[in-house]
């Protein structure tokens, strides 16, 4: 049993770690924002992880297919909204007074983020698959928790670590940043919108 929760722990981890709009999202709500900001912003990422994880062992095969038989439109679709998001992050000022407020909507922020990426999905259906996860040997309500605590333990260092950065750079290059980190956001959007439509 123990050995099915230490999985499902970095099961966690392991979806939380790639690259992808999200992440990218996170690190410039922690540099701009401050480390109580850019976890809040985690924590919609670690709620749609946790969702799929859920989904993904409950119904595997189901899912699956699902999502490879409308994987496209979903690209484009996705694609589209992260576009959105990273607009927003170009063009929203950035208020350093109020560095480290709690902001639900960056939460929202990143669940739309990732909800918008079906590769998300198709990866934890991977790792429940390469981690052999059987829900016939731990119940699925005590393994759904421990991935979502390694999913908050990677963002906690993620973003401690960057908001730390922040201490040492200037307002304008905060700013610079976050405008970078926008278009980057957009460029991923435009790829993923793309993929998609090639892929039709």
């Amino acid at each position: 049993m123990i050995l099915s929760l230490l999985k499902a722990f970095l099961i966690g981890i392991c979806a939380s770690a790639p690259i992808g709009p999200t992440a990218v999202l996170i690190l410039q709500k922690s540099v701009t924002c401050g480390r109580k900001t850019g976890f809040v912003t985690a924590l919609g990422a670690t709620i749609v992880d946790t969702s799929y994880s859920a989904i993904a062992m409950i119904a595997v095969s189901f899912v699956e297919s699902f999502i490879l038989a409308h994987q496209n439109p979903i690209m484009i679709a996705g694609g589209v909204v992260v576009c959105i998001i990273g607009a927003g992050m170009v063009f929203k000022k950035i208020d350093f007074e109020a560095r480290d407020k709690v902001n639900v909507g960056n939460t929202l922020q990143a669940a739309c983020c990732a909800l918008a990426n079906p590769g998300a999905i198709a990866t934890m259906l991977a790792l429940v698959t390469v981690f052999k996860i059987d829900v016939n040997v731990v119940p699925i309500w005590i393994l759904v928790p421990c991935v979502a605590l390694g999913s908050v333990t990677y963002w906690q260092c993620f973003t401690t670590l960057f908001s730390r950065i922040s201490g040492s750079v200037s307002t304008k290059n905060i700013a610079r940043f976050n405008m970078i980190a926008g278009i980057v956001v957009i460029l991923l959007g435009v790829l993923l919108a793309v993929k998609g439509i090639i892929n039709l």
